[in-house]
Parts: C-alpha cells; sequence; structure tokens
C-alpha cells in the first residue's frame, strides 16, 4: 500500500509500505511454490477460503475467484523483492490515452533495494526459474535448484546430483515454513468467519427480517483479529446494507401496524407523536 509520510521540507510523499495481512499471502504463494505447489491449486485454495483478490465485481462486491494467470501476475512482480522496473507500458498517442505493453520501445529504469521487501531476492529469483520452466512446458521434474548467497549477490545453480531445493540458510526455511503453518491457520479461521458471517449474509440481506438483522449485528460487534484488511473492508459493507435492511424492517414494521389500527387509535398514536417531537 502507499502511505503518506513527511518529505522533511513541510509537505507529505508518498511510499511504499507492507500491509502486512495481504504480504502474508504473498509470502505464502512463494513458499507454496518452491515447495512443489502449482499456481492452479493456489487459486483453488485462495478462492475456497474466499480470500479478496483487490479486485471487485460487476456489482461492486470484493472479488474472490482467483486464477492462475492471477497467481502467476503477482509472482511475476519485482516490487515483492524490494525491486522496482518503471516504464512498463507507455503511450504512444496522446489524444486517445491507450496505453500498450513496453517490449523495447521506450527505455526502462531499474531501481534495486527500492523500499522494503517482502520475499528475499533469492526467493523470488527461484519462484521466476520454475514460473519459467512452466511456461516453455517442461515436462517431469524441475532441474533441482540451489541458491547461494554472495553478499548482496544472489546466484541460482543447476545441481543434477541436489534432490531438493535449499534455500540459503537452514533459519529461513525453518522461518518459511512456520510462516506458511501459521498463514495456513489464519486463512483457514477466516475462511470460516466469512463462510458463516459474510458470504450468506451477501445475498440474503434484502430477504432478511428486523430479528435476524439484530442478531447478525450483535453476534460480529467486536471482529477477530486474524481478519485481513480486505475481508474488514468487505464486512464492513456488508455490515452497512444489514443496518439499512434493518432501518427499513422496522419503519415498514411500524407502518404495517398503524395501517391494521382503528380510526380512534390512529388519532390517539398521531397525538402521542406530536408531543413527543
Amino acid at each position: 500500500d502507499k502511505v503518506e509520510v513527511p518529505d522533511g521540507f513541510g509537505g507529505k510523499k508518498k511510499v511504499l509500505s507492507i500491509n502486512e495481512a495481504e504480504a502474508r499471502v504473498v509470502r505464502w504463494m512463494y513458499a507454496t511454490l518452491l515447495n512443489g505447489g502449482t499456481p492452479e491449486e493456489m487459486a483453488d485454495v485462495l478462492t475456497e477460503m474466499a480470500i479478496p483478490t483487490g479486485g471487485r465485481r460487476r456489482d461492486r462486491t470484493l472479488n474472490t475467484h482467483w486464477t492462475a494467470n492471477g497467481i502467476i501476475t503477482i509472482m511475476r512482480n519485482e516490487r515483492y523483492c524490494g525491486d522496482v522496473l518503471a516504464r512498463k507500458t507507455y503511450t504512444p498517442n496522446y489524444k486517445d490515452h491507450k496505453s500498450k505493453k513496453n517490449n523495447g520501445k521506450k527505455n526502462k529504469y531499474f531501481q534495486p533495494d527500492h523500499h522494503e521487501a517482502i520475499v528475499s531476492r533469492a526467493t523470488w529469483n527461484a519462484a521466476q526459474r520454475i514460473l519459467n520452466s512452466r511456461r516453455y512446458h517442461h515436462e517431469g521434474a524441475y532441474l533441482p535448484m540451489r541458491i547461494i548467497d554472495h553478499g548482496g549477490l544472489s546466484v541460482i545453480s543447476d545441481s543434477r546430483e541436489q534432490l531438493s531445493y535449499r534455500d540459503s540458510s537452514r533459519e529461513e526455511a525453518k522461518a518459511r515454513r512456520n510462516d506458511t503453518a501459521k498463514l495456513n491457520e489464519f486463512l483457514k479461521k477466516q475462511a470460516d468467519w466469512v463462510k458463516q458471517y459474510i458470504s450468506p449474509v451477501e445475498y440474503e440481506v434484502r430477504t432478511m427480517n428486523a430479528p435476524r438483522c439484530s442478531a447478525w449485528l450483535s453476534q460480529t460487534q467486536t471482529l477477530p483479529n486474524y481478519l485481513d484488511h480486505q475481508t474488514v473492508k468487505r464486512y464492513h459493507e456488508v455490515r452497512r446494507s444489514v443496518e439499512q435492511r434493518l432501518h427499513s424492517c422496522r419503519v415498514q414494521g411500524v407502518v404495517s401496524m398503524f395501517n391494521e389500527l382503528s380510526n380512534e387509535e390512529k388519532e390517539e398514536c398521531l397525538k402521542i407523536l406530536q408531543k413527543t417531537t
């Protein structure tokens, strides 16, 4: 995400800042790929858990349907290892403002270590190697890889004698496995909570009665701490819809009861309302 910080001259500037809730999903993607998972499997898991993609459907609700191409696009993004590649697209005609992919027509600008990384460059490089192998229809087992760190330089080397992927250190590999386990636990809890409180209400809010609206608002008054930023935004959108539905139900209920009163009772009610107002 981009956040505003002081620029040192009395103004503000926008810088990239890690959204830790969403960063956990990104780290899980890289860890899953490096441990033998496929983009298709990741897309199925994230869709089943109703993790928002960051986009929206035509009805403006958050999109939770993931695709393999979407996963690959995320893992191809160099920003996750702290780098920036500028001018990936350009606008050839200022009149129609249509952008085109920059395939060498214009200069590109690359800046390493531009911001804080979500994954190490060694992990990112290894993921690109695997994705490139899939892109060119490599079949069978992938060439085993070993990542060697030489200060700021990361080298990926093939080793036909090496039978499994090795990270730059055992500590980093262990930390990655622990992060993956924790993320899976958080994602499972979040998916269960969304299935119980969000997904059904999104499609049934227009038919909910007043007692059910009140019960839902009471049950979801305190949010669990394992919900990510996108899920919290999705919850608040649903909550506004439920509050509007409750307001409508209450007004309709009062009007319906008023219509069933006799003329004398209606006059008495109107007198009481005039006094209270």
